[in-house]
């Protein structure tokens, strides 16, 4: 019998617990043999036991009782980590999973706990039920947490032994320390982020869980870190710990947490004062007074003071305030722990979390109950950024600040409080004192005003009502993006929706470029297209998209690319139900360059491109060597823009006059049909040609129409003065045809490039293609002109009449100013409306 009780042991466990999953009880249950027959084939049974837990597992849940009090009840599972993937079979105990049958009550985040050295999932179960009663999808994982890490670190020369070792549990990325971590050595399969994705894999595959959401916290890149909560104990609270450096979590709950040091320096790792990505205000602490005998009290405020969790509150005992705790995140007891070792004495150190050790309050219940609840949804506000103006030893004056990895930020400055630029690109902060010496050009007024601007690394959920989002966010190398989001007022889950993207030109935000396109709002209502409205960075020179390689030298680069690439994949993956064959990208002027060049991305998901009033990048607009005390040093950098990937269809708009994308080329701005001719070449129509003006162009094609307009009165189109380049006879001609010399002499004759001076006027070949005819406006004389007449002409390359495969469709305007035209500029051409054309057509 003995025999085959030991053939069968595992067996025998699997059974039981398949039957106390249905029992009403907080007691993990002890293996006991379910089998009395001699003759048993151990592995037919385990096949049929294993099926069976997964079904009674995932529908009838140990129920439990409502911890918090707030009525929602709660089921729970424990389930092997061999269930979730057979090549875990290293400490192979189980899982613990619980969940609020309340559907409506679910926060839509994940509690992700890390028991201690030597303690098992289940022995923290009413920690875990009050954070499932709580909202929280809550699982308590089995890792590698024996030996503990202070078998190796405690007595350690190397200073990083503790973040090492924590990085190998977390990671499975071995470390090498002259194999004094020998018996420890976690990999990959057994780490513990592989472990919670797999557990988080079988939770949301399984058909009996589906309705419980569990895929939500797993992304492209594994675990969605920024819906997790971290809490853990001892080892697990180091852990725990570590996933707050590495990654922005929503929060972190440590019980019992030290890592110290004892020989040679008698001090605390240096990771805990390293930077992090979760700000301190997410951080909380609970600790026995009397923890490790006192030295846990006396070690513990240090380690607390280095995370900074002591700013908001003070280190104080739970049993003598109420909620919530005068704020504070650092908490501690000198309540008599419920249980002692085998020598008697009081089990502290387990006594803030592990079932048996928490005290019990008057009514028989879990003491602990309303200090975890307060630590698992507490809100704190970030802690305020205080400036101090200092003067470093090179005599330049220096901004200081408590930096905040919650955030990021940048400068701004102002001689009037009223106007304010930006200073810098956003960067992301850390938790440290940070500083920015002030430019000494800035410094030559009489005043000057400087304020921080933060901004919450925060991405915001998707949401599927109907209507324009104009508070999204979405965090992305380290600083928070901005965007809108246009969703149809008869969006349904039942389509599948395009989704068009649109990038603003240089200096303009979203809000002032989408509400002088209100037009393309309402159009995404009766087009049936998704609209989003993506913004640039602002700094240095003010709002602008890195529309070029990255140069790889000392001056600043924002990867837009990857930022627009990762936008789109949040969208895919959202509930809006989006056509992933059918994203669409759109860009005026300088967000018209970032289309080129996006185009030239080899991973990028866009069907068809519009582009207008704009070209490629010429230049980086930065100098090198780079210095930002003195940008206008160095010389500059040209831009690097790789013809497109790959064919795709796309819709180009110039128009002839306009000032800031020369028709016609100067050196080095590539000219309008110069950068059509990129298109013909990457979709097969041909490549680049030069005409007899030296002129770089497409190829012909037969598929070209020329229309001429004339207009009178209020219709006739109104660009300011400054807008349109003068003809290449100017200003006889405006004379002869009876213009006002100071009228005439208003039209910008030069412009500056570098320290050069040069003629812009209009070309007499381009003239010659775009006849047209300007009056003043007599409705505001010197800053309007009204156009009379104008012309149109229209390009399209395509294989076949009607094939309109990766065709190329180039449109030029003689006039118009350098816009985005809409209805309200009364131009032949309204790109809301044929851009949008346009990409339904593809």
């Amino acid at each position: 019998m003995r025999r085959i009780m030991a053939r069968c042991t595992k067996v025998s466990k699997l059974a039981f617990n398949l039957l106390s999953c249905q029992k009403q009880t907080l007691q993990h249950p002890t293996a006991a043999s379910v089998f009395s027959a001699v003759d048993v084939d151990c592995t037919e049974i385990m096949k049929h036991i294993l099926f069976a837990m997964v079904l009674v597992s995932l529908t009838t849940f140990g129920q439990a009782q409502p911890n918090p009090g707030n009525g929602n009840s709660v089921v729970s599972t424990y389930i092997y980590p061999s269930l979730t993937d057979p090549a875990l079979t290293n400490f192979n105990d189980q899982h613990f999973v619980a969940l609020t049958t309340n559907a409506s009550a679910r926060l839509n985040k994940l509690l992700l706990h890390l028991p201690g050295s030597g303690h098992e999932p289940w022995q923290a179960t009413n920690f875990i039920l009050t954070a499932a009663s709580l909202g929280y999808h809550a699982i308590s994982i089995k890792y590698q947490n024996v030996p503990t890490i202070a078998t190796f670190c405690t007595i350690n020369s190397d200073l990083d032994c503790f973040r090492s070792v924590t990085e190998e549990n977390i990671t499975g990325a071995f470390w090498a320390d002259d194999d004094t971590n020998a018996t420890k050595q976690v990999t990959l399969t057994d780490s513990i982020t592989n472990r919670v994705v797999k557990l988080l894999t079988f939770l949301s595959t399984n058909a009996l869980a589906a309705d419980q959401d569990w895929n939500q916290f797993l992304g492209p890149d594994g675990i969605q870190w920024s819906k997790v909560a971290v809490s853990g104990h001892s080892q697990g609270g180091s852990c725990a710990l570590m996933l707050t450096k590495m990654y922005a979590v929503d929060r972190a709950a440590l019980f019992s947490t030290v890592d110290w040091i004892r020989v040679p320096t008698n001090d605390r790792p240096t990771w805990f004062a390293a930077s992090g990505a979760t700000p301190p205000e997410r951080l909380y602490g609970f600790t026995h007074f009397e923890d490790f005998g006192g030295d846990n009290h006396e070690e513990q405020p240090t380690i607390w003071q280095d995370l900074g969790m002591t700013a908001f509150g003070p280190i104080l005992r739970v049993e003598n305030y109420a909620l919530p705790f005068a704020g504070s995140h650092t908490l501690t007891t000198l309540l008599r722990p419920g249980s002692t070792k085998e020598n008697g004495e009081l089990e502290y150190h387990p006594a803030v979390i592990i079932d048996r050790a928490i005290p019990t309050n008057a009514t028989g219940g879990v003491t602990w109950v309303p200090v975890w609840s307060y630590m698992l949804t507490n809100v704190s506000a970030p802690l305020a950024a205080n400036l101090t103006l200092t003067t470093n030893s090179a005599g330049g004056r220096v901004l200081s600040w408590q930096g905040n990895s919650g955030f990021s930020s940048q400068f701004e400055h102002s001689r009037d409080l009223t106007n304010w630029l930006k200073l810098d690109l956003p960067a992301r902060e850390v938790n440290a004192i940070m500083s920015l010496e002030i430019p000494p050009y800035l410094l030559d007024d009489e005043q000057r005003f400087f304020r921080l601007s933060r901004q919450a690394l925060v991405t915001s959920p998707i949401p599927t009502a109907a209507g324009f989002h104009t508070d999204m966010s979405f965090v992305h190398g380290g600083i928070a993006r901005n965007y809108f989001l246009k969703i149809p007022s008869n969006w349904t889950a039942a389509t599948n929706w395009p989704v068009m993207i649109v990038l603003p030109g240089h200096g303009q935000s979203i809000t002032e470029f989408a509400s002088r396109q209100a037009e393309l709002v309402g159009l995404a209502d009766s087009e049936g297209f998704i609209v989003v409205f993506a913004e640039a960075t602002a700094g240095i020179d003010s709002y602008k998209w890195f529309a070029f390689d990255d140069p790889h030298l000392t001056q600043p680069y924002v990867d837009d690319a990857a930022f627009l690439i990762a936008l789109a994949d949040q969208l895919k993956a959202s509930g809006l139900n989006v056509n992933s064959n059918r994203l669409y990208l759109a860009g005026f002027s300088n967000g018209g360059s970032m289309t080129h060049y996006m185009a030239s991305r080899t991973n990028h998901p866009f069907a068809a491109f519009a582009i207008m009033e704009s070209g490629t990048a010429s230049g980086t607009g930065f100098r090198e060597p780079y210095d930002r005390l003195n940008p206008d040093a160095g010389i500059n950098v040209a831009a690097q823009v790789p013809l497109p990937w790959q064919p795709r269809p796309v819709l180009l708009m110039n128009m002839a006059t306009s000032v800031p994308w020369v028709f016609e080329g100067r050196a080095p701005i590539r000219g309008a049909r110069e950068n059509v001719a990129r298109w013909t070449q990457a979709n097969g129509f041909g490549g680049p040609v030069t005409n007899g003006l030296g002129i770089i162009g497409p190829p012909s094609t037969p598929f070209n129409t020329t229309s001429n307009w004339t207009v009178v009165g209020t219709a006739r189109p109104r660009v300011a003065y400054d807008d349109i380049r003068p003809d290449h006879n100017w200003p006889t001609n405006l004379i002869a045809n009876g213009w006002n010399a100071n009228d005439a002499l208003r039209f910008p004759y030069f412009t500056t490039q570098g320290t050069n001076s040069v003629d812009q006027r209009l070309p007499e070949w381009v003239r010659a293609i775009y006849p047209h005819s300007l009056s003043p406006d007599p409705a505001a004389p010197g800053k309007f002109v009204r156009v009379d007449s104008g012309t149109m002409t229209v390009e399209i390359w395509r294989t076949a009449p009607m094939n309109r495969t990766n065709e190329v469709i180039f449109v030029g305007l003689s006039d118009g100013g350098h816009q985005w035209p809409n209805a309200a500029d009364k131009l032949p051409f309204n790109a809301n409306v044929e851009v949008l054309r346009f990409f339904e057509a593809h």
